[in-house]
């Protein structure tokens, strides 16, 4: 995926879950969902990065099996990261840590990791499972 595409993508689903977007003079227009050329992404990610702390509710952004490979989309997603106002959750699922500062996000305190271990049942809760959940 090209970061043209996903931040046309990103763009996108963020208007769609949140149509104040981009509503605000000097804000993000959604209609311009084409994605910025590189050097305008910053900006025009703080741009959207503003129109968001400007919610009076949060919004969670989920990016399901993250596989992206380009570079440019990776520095992207960093900087939303790191720039999100409270009010904008990311949540990102993948099979295999992607090339983010996870260290740094693990000791701000800013990551929350769900792993194969934590979603394995032990034997009580297998039991349980079994026995009272499926009545076997």
């Amino acid at each position: 995926m090209t970061h043209r595409t996903f931040f046309r993508y990103l763009l996108a689903t963020l208007h769609a879950a949140v149509p104040a977007l981009g509503h605000r003079p000097g804000g993000v227009d959604p209609q311009t969902l084409g994605g910025p050329a590189p050097e305008h992404a910053t900006s025009v990610l703080a741009d959207l990065l503003n129109d968001v702390a400007d919610l009076a509710r949060d919004v969670v952004l989920v990016l399901d099996d993250y596989v992206i490979t380009a570079p440019q989309v990776h520095e992207q997603l960093i900087f939303l990261i790191e720039h999100a106002p409270p009010q904008l959750h990311i949540a990102v699922a993948t099979r295999a840590d992607p090339p983010l500062p996870l260290a740094r996000l693990r000791v701000r305190g800013d990551l929350t990791e769900v792993r194969a271990a934590d979603l394995r049942f032990t034997t009580t809760e297998t039991h349980a499972f079994f026995n009272d959940a499926m009545r076997l």
